[in-house]
């Protein structure tokens, strides 16, 4: 509802504002490595984040306690961005050249798309409610990647999955 904001950096501390009072309301210390993402559920007071020590959590806003983490072992690299679908239900998870999908609660590993992003990584992903399309960015120092995937072909809008169309839109030198 705009009153409460989050910032983490390198140290592996979540840091949870409230605006209005001005005050610091709680700190996370759950992660072994930088804090790479966060990301506000839509429709619920959680919050959920990434780190450089490959695991995503999932935090409680109420009770401020940790609800759940993924194993390291889910992700070959650093988690850098993760997003929540509009509905709520999936959370987005992106991890060297793939894209991890969770139930929103990460106690399943719904899906694992084989996305090819370039340059080391995603740098940026968001979501298109409309077109249920994610799109992802890489950048270099001399390109720009774009990557759209088609995630109404994707676990949990399809069962079994199907071929998931992922398109490199343009590189940009």
């Amino acid at each position: 509802d705009g009153r409460w904001m989050a910032s983490a950096g390198d140290d592996g501390v979540i840091i949870i504002w409230d605006i209005e009072a001005g005050k610091k309301l709680t700190e996370f210390r759950q992660h072994n490595g930088p804090v790479l993402s966060l990301t506000f559920h839509p429709t619920t007071l959680l919050l959920a984040s990434s780190s450089a020590d490959r695991t995503v959590k999932l935090f409680d806003l109420e009770s401020f306690a940790l609800l759940n983490t993924t194993l390291e072992t889910d992700a070959p690299a650093e988690v850098r961005r993760i997003a929540f679908h509009p509905d709520g239900n999936t959370l987005y998870a992106a991890t060297g050249d793939l894209l991890k999908i969770y139930e929103r609660e990460l106690n399943e590993s719904l899906e694992t798309v084989a996305v090819g992003w370039k340059h080391s990584g995603v740098t940026d992903m968001a979501i298109s409610p409309l077109s249920n399309q994610l799109i992802g960015a890489t950048i270099s120092q001399s390109s720009l990647a774009t990557y759209v995937v088609d995630i109404k072909s994707c676990a949990p809008f399809v069962k079994p999955p199907v071929n998931i169309q992922v398109r490199h839109l343009a590189t940009k030198k």
